[in-house]
């Protein structure tokens, strides 16, 4: 099936009038960011990874189901794709507000995507939290071994550069930011960190939501922030930076 009858599937089952429909599939196609006119005759081979994906919420998503099931959504994914559509999916929930129970087993995955975290072994229920208080508060043995020697990096997911630099009148500038890699502000602190690190660089822009605005955050700047808010563990963090 072609691109279009992909996502009209669920629709046309439910019997939908076909006008309904057509407007459904062009409003979900804009919505993962692949135009109707582009891509709605394409078939599957004709995607990448990534598109197929996207192809594939989309699908989901044409119903309008009260309660979404994603089962290992990015698995198969190469890490660049997969983080991509992380974030993807980060910004479509924003505009949605669905309930998702997003099944994964990385962990770094599930603080990051998730508002509250069920941890499961054999079937049982081990802890059910934030993700910020799963990772700084494990309920038991099993819990503080699944998030294993990586609580200081998953404790950087748990927080925004939004929430700790907020882009306001008095420190943000108008206009395009300058060209090249730029920090979205609902970037974790691991991400912005990481971003640091491929980029060799000592300042990068970090732009509000809609781009309108932005403000150029220095390195070390990131990094203090980090001291002050993880304390110990965020020293060595910064001696390992060095």
């Amino acid at each position: 099936m072609s691109v279009a009858e992909n996502v009209a599937l669920v629709p046309t089952l439910l019997k939908w009038q076909k006008a309904r429909i057509e407007e459904r599939v062009v409003e979900l196609l804009d919505m993962v960011g692949l135009p109707y006119e582009e891509f709605s005759k394409r078939m599957p081979e004709q995607l990448s990874g990534g598109q197929r994906q996207r192809i594939g919420l989309a699908r989901a998503l044409a119903g309008a189901p009260e309660i979404l099931l994603m089962d290992e959504p990015f698995g198969a994914l190469d890490p660049i794709t997969r983080e991509e559509m992380q974030n993807e999916f980060l910004s479509l929930q924003e505009t949605l507000k669905k309930t998702v129970l997003f099944v994964t087993h990385d962990i770094f995955e599930a603080v990051k995507v998730a508002d509250r975290i069920v941890v499961m072994r054999d079937g049982r229920i081990e802890q059910v939290a934030e993700p910020a208080k799963l990772v700084a508060e494990p309920a038991n043995e099993f819990v503080e071994g699944f998030l294993g020697q990586h609580r200081f990096q998953l404790s950087l997911l748990t927080v925004r550069l939004g929430d700790v630099f907020p882009l306001n009148q008095k420190t943000a500038a108008v206009g395009p930011p300058p060209a090249g890699t730029e920090l979205r502000c609902d970037l974790t602190l691991l991400e912005a960190l990481d971003k640091f690190k491929s980029q060799r660089i000592r300042s990068l822009p970090v732009v509000s939501k809609n781009k309108k605005s932005w403000f150029m955050l220095e390195r070390e700047a990131l990094i203090n922030k980090i001291n002050l808010l993880l304390g110990e563990g965020a020293t060595q963090q910064k001696g390992d930076e060095k």
